[in-house]
């Protein structure tokens, strides 16, 4: 395996976790209690978003690994759209925070939400702009 295929493997599963954090941590934040559909920790629907969520991660990441190379191309539409969704979800992290005064909860959220954008980054630059260092390079 090309160590830059590795290295997209392990940035997936990165951002794979950060992902289930940040629903995990929004499940115990104040912010489960506002809204009748949230999703407070332990229920049955955050355990099923969860299991969705890395459901989505792990297939195309399966497909990717055993060799189906366009399945980067369906994981960066993904990694955009996630990007997208994480760059407004922050927004309204701090709208709500600033409306409810919720505190450290929600500063732990936009963290894991920024880490979440970098990660996403790093793996956009990885997929299409690295290259593979090769011995021509030194020569």
């Amino acid at each position: 395996m090309k160590n830059n295929k590795k290295k997209l493997i392990i940035c997936t599963i990165f951002s794979a976790i950060l992902f289930s954090s940040l629903l995990v941590v929004t499940s115990l934040s104040p912010m489960a209690d506002i809204g009748e559909n949230s999703n407070k920790f332990g229920t049955t629907g955050m355990w099923l978003g969860l299991a969705f969520l890395l459901v989505c991660y792990l297939v195309p990441l399966l497909l990717y690994s055993v060799g189906i190379s366009f399945m980067k191309y369906i994981m960066a539409v993904a990694c955009a759209l996630g990007a997208i969704s994480i760059f407004f979800l922050i927004i309204a992290f701090v709208i709500i925070g600033a409306i409810y005064s919720i505190g450290i909860q929600l500063f732990i959220a936009i963290g894991i939400s920024i880490l979440l954008l970098i990660v996403n980054s790093v793996w956009m630059y990885l997929a299409f702009i690295s290259k593979p260092i090769t011995q021509s390079d030194y020569a």
